[in-house]
């Protein structure tokens, strides 16, 4: 449907050919337009009412109150959520959590959930071995009792606590003094603030999963796998001499055989860019569809939809598992609070892969504070618009999860 604009200008109503466009000119109006209506071809016109009939009845400028209040529009809290929840694929995760307690953070600063505990569904079939009557042979007649097989195993439930762990404050700062001299300054701190608020949160969110595969020593679910996994647990740290391509091998092999297709659909499998480097050295020529004439389905993947993470090719042993390569910047490293390093898959002198199931983790960031403006006064002429958020997050099913130290001078 196409949109029409019809405009009546009555000063001109009686002008002579020539003083309006033609089909190819462009059309000049001598004055302002009294009147414009809007409608569907064909269909009821509505008047659309023009506010200002003279540029002088426009405001030239927007002040702070105007500036300030655009950006509570346009920032909403749904908005700033949603931009937490995208930087670093925290989005992946969705841990069976009920997040309506927070709602009403006055009654409760931190919840107890309650999840059921796998169970082997060969442990929910009750069974018991037939057997036939003696001496009745022509045809044979089954022994079978009037009795109900034994109830059990119950299911079992286990409860965490899940609590807020960091509080972060997004800012925009303004010295009222020269605020003429820097036009646009309280939007671009913002939006920077913003932008560092968030990295921030998942990097602190994504350390926070490493440090709580490390602590929680789930013990591997096939205890046969122990050995050639080369750990009883869920965290193995690899020597130097460990080759990476061999290591991940085994221990995607074990994952598979202990979630089956959930492994390929449910988990998210990333690793350090150096572990990456070494795959593309030592398989170079395996990667290359020229020399090998295999087909690589890893061009074709929207590699978008990972966010900041890439892709890495796959290989034989991992069939067509998808691995992602793990962001690294300056950013975590040089000038750092504390100077500490921020990457998430850097640990102590080693370089790390990190598998979670994306029901594994639970990572939320809400707003504590909103939007809150402070004022200036003569001894701190800065105007300032602060709010708050805080995240928290908890391992909920280490079982689903494996991390891999290697040793890397």
């Amino acid at each position: 449907m196409y949109e029409c604009i019809f405009i009546t200008n009555k000063e001109n109503s009686g002008s002579t050919p020539g003083e309006h466009a033609t089909a190819y000119g462009p059309y000049t109006p001598s004055g302002t337009p009294a009147n414009i209506t809007t409608g569907k071809l064909g269909y009821e016109q509505t008047p659309f009412d023009y506010a200002f009939t003279d540029r002088s009845a426009a405001p030239a400028t927007v002040g702070p109150d105007g500036i300030y209040e655009f950006m509570r529009q346009i920032w909403t809290p749904e908005i700033l959520e949603h931009k937490f929840q995208q930087n670093l694929l925290l989005s992946a995760f969705n841990a069976p959590v009920e997040d309506g307690w927070m709602n009403n953070l006055a009654v409760s600063h931190s919840a107890r959930i309650t999840f059921k505990k796998w169970m082997n569904p060969l442990q929910r079939v009750r069974v018991a071995e037939l057997h036939y009557k003696d001496g009745v042979e022509c045809p044979k007649q089954l022994a079978l009792d009037c009795t109900i097989p034994a109830g059990g195993p119950l299911d079992e439930y286990e409860q965490v606590d899940v609590d807020f762990r960091f509080e972060y404050s997004i800012r925009a700062d303004v010295c009222v003094k020269t605020r003429r001299l820097t036009p646009g300054e309280v939007e671009s701190n913002y939006a920077e603030s913003l932008e560092g608020a968030a990295y921030r949160r998942a990097l602190d969110a994504w350390n926070s999963l490493a440090e709580q595969i490390i602590e929680s020593e789930s013990p591997i679910l096939i205890e046969s796998m122990a050995t050639r996994i080369g750990s009883q647990t869920n965290h193995l740290e690899a020597g130097a001499d460990a080759d990476f391509y061999t290591t991940a091998s085994n221990v995607f092999n074990y994952m598979r055989r202990a979630f089956g297709p959930r492994f390929k659909s449910d988990f998210l499998i990333t690793i350090h860019p150096d572990l990456a480097l070494e795959i593309e050295q030592d398989f170079s020529q395996a990667l290359s569809y020229d020399t090998t004439g295999i087909r690589q389905e890893w061009i074709n993947v929207d590699q978008s939809a990972f966010g900041s993470f890439d892709v890495l090719p796959s290989l034989p042993r991992w069939r067509g598992l998808t691995i992602l390569i793990a962001p690294d910047d300056i950013a975590m490293h040089a000038g750092t609070p504390n100077g500490e390093n921020f990457n998430p898959w850097e640990g102590d002198g080693t370089v790390r892969m990190i598998i979670a199931s994306r029901r594994s983790f639970w990572t939320k960031t809400i707003q504590l504070m909103e939007k809150t403006r402070f004022m200036p006064t003569v001894d701190n002429p800065v105007e300032s618009m602060v709010e708050i958020w805080m995240g928290g997050d908890k391992l909920i099913y280490p079982e689903e999860t494996f991390l891999v130290d290697f040793t890397r001078a």
